[in-house]
């Protein structure tokens, strides 16, 4: 399943933590904007509220997750990568 995102700084955010953006689109009211297409994984409601939320560290937001799941960046993107091309 997929989750359309309007923002580009909401985008980027959650670009920094690992989802994985399935395209990008011109918004149908202003097609000089973009709209950012995400796989929603596990974990990406999650961040979704959370980026939306608070102004936290990105960075510090991912090291804590790999230290709790006790895998490397490269296990958890490639988990989500899975993820993504299980479902499609």
């Amino acid at each position: 399943m997929n989750k359309v995102i309007l923002s580009g700084g909401i985008a980027k955010r959650l670009l920094m933590r690992g989802h994985i953006l399935c395209d990008v689109k011109p918004k149908h009211e202003n097609s000089k904007d973009s709209c950012f297409i995400f796989f929603q994984d596990s974990y990406f409601e999650k961040d979704l509220d959370n980026v939306m939320n608070f102004k936290n560290n990105d960075n510090e937001v991912i090291k804590e997750r790999l230290r709790t799941l006790g895998i490397s960046e490269v296990e958890y993107k490639t988990k989500i990568f899975n993820e993504y091309l299980s479902k499609n």
